[in-house]
């Protein structure tokens, strides 16, 4: 009741819903994959959450990476890319992860923990990462 309030106020005022997204793509499934081939500099849209939902599957992965709920508030704006990032440290191993297939690192684009009600806060400002098929070139 209390999100289908703040959706319409939002709406009257020209605001975005608030964020929520189910994956089209059953539990085991395999997820799509797009390379762009995305180099830092260039210029991308966010997609829109429906066409994130296609290529995720029902708890929100697209092979292995997370499309966090906190990450829809950017579909639909544009970005400079920042970084092609293939390696990741794994932060409860200490361990150098390679990445089978790189993501993208946004410029000005950090979890800010505003929907997710079990973080408080993120003041730590975590990049997040986005694989190329919910990425667009921009025009």
């Amino acid at each position: 009741i209390l999100v289908g309030a703040y959706d319409r106020w939002q709406k009257l005022r020209g605001g975005k819903p608030f964020p929520a997204i189910q994956g089209e793509i059953a539990k085991g499934a395999a997820t799509p994959a797009q390379t762009l081939d995305l180099q830092p500099g260039e210029w991308v849209v966010v997609k829109s959450p429906r066409e994130i939902a296609a290529t995720i599957n029902v708890d929100g992965f697209n092979r292995g990476m997370r499309h966090d709920p906190e990450m829809l508030k950017y579909c639909n704006e544009r970005f400079r890319v920042q970084a092609r990032v293939s390696k990741l440290i794994n932060e409860k191993s200490g361990k150098m992860t390679l990445m089978k297939t790189p993501c993208i690192q946004l410029e000005n684009v950090f979890c800010r923990a505003e929907f997710t009600k079990s973080r408080l806060g993120c003041p730590r400002a975590s990049s997040t990462y986005w694989r190329e098929i919910w990425l667009e070139r921009a025009k």
